[in-house]
């Protein structure tokens, strides 16, 4: 059944955006007495179609569906900032894995440089990707992506329980299964961009009290390190 996250809820009928509005009309076809799933401050309910001439569609609340797909550790990734097409997919695949929370971040040796002016457009446009994303894993609520930041001091605040950063020099036996086995329930994880850290990059981020680990014996490439940590994660703490 298609999933679409509302936006308020009146008087037992969901709003959801224009953009959902038109795929339901002119994409998927749906009529009047369809049944979707509207996702709403973090719960399912079963919604009824219907439709008022002259093609006005209401979303009318049917029943509560007590269904929970998120995952128990509230994981925090910071990414560095890569080329677009690799961004988009990872954020894709990210959300679909349980990212919480994704803090895009302007490393020293990042390619892309982003203007401050564009921002805005930019976390739009990726929160829609994550909105999507979340819809079709059956998520319960939307990754949250917070404003593109520079100043590694800052990194500070977004540690959780657990602050882990995964770099190609740390020693082969600090590895991320060891601080999975560890009960928490905050997780931060910080990856590099393409270019890698720099050395007083990872000079202030053991200083604030992230760990380095090794993700093994080969090089990831920055949109898939953080795929594998979030797989690992899962696999952890879900199955």
């Amino acid at each position: 059944m298609h999933r679409f996250f509302a936006t308020t809820l009146k008087h037992d009928y969901f709003v959801l955006t224009d953009d959902d509005v038109k795929q339901i009309k002119q994409v998927l076809r749906l009529r009047n007495n369809d049944q979707i799933i509207c996702i709403y401050n973090a719960e399912h309910y079963l919604t009824t179609i219907e439709v008022l001439p002259p093609q006005k569609y209401l979303f009318k609340l049917t029943n509560k569906l007590h269904q929970n797909h998120e995952s128990p550790i509230k994981i925090r990734l910071i990414a560095g900032l890569i080329r677009s097409a690799k961004w988009d997919y990872l954020l894709q695949k990210a959300t679909e894995l349980g990212v919480t929370e994704i803090i895009p971040f302007q490393f020293k040796r990042c390619v892309v440089q982003l203007k401050g002016e564009n921002n805005g457009k930019k976390i739009a446009r990726w929160t829609k990707i994550c909105k999507e994303a979340s819809e079709q894993a059956y998520r319960n609520q939307i990754p949250f992506i917070r404003n593109v930041e520079s100043d590694i001091k800052v990194l500070q605040k977004y540690q959780g329980e657990v602050n882990l950063v995964c770099y190609e020099k740390a020693e082969q036996n600090s590895q991320l299964k060891d601080f999975l086995h560890q009960n928490f329930t905050t997780i931060t994880i910080v990856i590099g961009p393409e270019g890698g850290f720099t050395t007083e990059e990872i000079m202030y981020l053991t200083t604030y009290g992230y760990n380095m680990i090794s993700l093994g014996q080969r090089i990831l490439r920055a949109e898939t390190a953080p795929l594998a940590v979030l797989a690992m994660i899962m696999y952890e703490k879900e199955l």
